[in-house]
C-alpha cells in the first residue's frame, strides 16, 4: 500500500528514546511539534498518539514499527505491562490478544469492596469471589471478608492468566 507508514519513514521523522519511551521530532512538522520536542499528544483515553500524514497512530504501536519494521497485525494488541497508558518504553510493552490484555486490567473504578475479584453479595451477607475466563464469569465461592475473596481470586488469576496476572 503506497500510503502505508514504513519503518524508514518513521525513523526519518522521529527518534525513539527507549529509556523514556518517547518519540522525539527530528524535524519541525506543520502543527505537530518542533524539532527536538516530544511528539504527539495524550488522547482522551490516556494513550499518546502521534499524527502522521493526517492519521493518528498510537505511540505504543509505533514502537513495534520502529523496532521490527511492521505494525502489530490486526487483532494483535499491545499491552502496557505496568498499566500506565503513556509509558511506551519497549521494556514495558508486549504483544497480546484482547483476552490477555483484559487479564492485565486494574481493579475497576466501580469496585466497592476495595479488592479486585471481590464483591459483597447481600443475600448471603458474604463476599463473593469471581473471575472472568474466556468471556465467562466464574463464581469462586463465598467468604467472610473481602480479603479472603480477593485471595481466592488471586489464586485463580495466577493459574489462568500466567504472566498477565495482576492482583490490583
Amino acid at each position: 500500500m503506497q500510503n502505508e507508514l514504513t519503518q524508514a519513514r518513521l525513523k526519518e521523522l522521529f527518534w525513539y528514546n527507549s529509556a523514556t519511551g518517547e518519540f522525539i521530532n527530528l524535524i519541525t512538522r506543520g502543527g505537530n511539534g518542533k524539532e527536538g520536542a516530544v511528539a504527539g499528544t495524550i488522547n482522551n483515553k490516556g494513550y499518546r498518539q502521534i499524527m502522521i500524514k493526517g492519521r493518528h497512530y498510537k505511540a505504543h504501536r509505533l514502537v513495534f514499527l520502529y523496532h521490527y519494521g511492521s505494525l502489530p497485525m490486526d487483532g494483535t494488541e499491545v499491552d502496557h505491562i505496568n498499566n500506565v497508558k503513556d509509558d511506551n518504553r519497549f521494556s514495558n510493552l508486549r504483544l497480546c490478544t484482547h483476552q490477555q490484555n483484559l487479564m492485565n486490567q486494574r481493579k475497576p473504578s466501580t469496585n466497592k469492596s476495595g479488592h479486585k475479584g471481590a464483591s459483597f453479595y447481600k443475600p448471603t451477607g458474604k463476599f463473593v469471589a469471581s473471575i472472568g475466563i474466556n468471556g465467562t464469569k466464574k463464581n469462586l465461592g463465598y467468604f467472610n471478608t473481602a480479603e479472603e475473596a480477593h485471595e481466592a481470586y488471586c489464586v485463580a488469576a495466577k493459574a489462568h492468566f500466567g504472566e498477565f496476572y495482576r492482583a490490583a
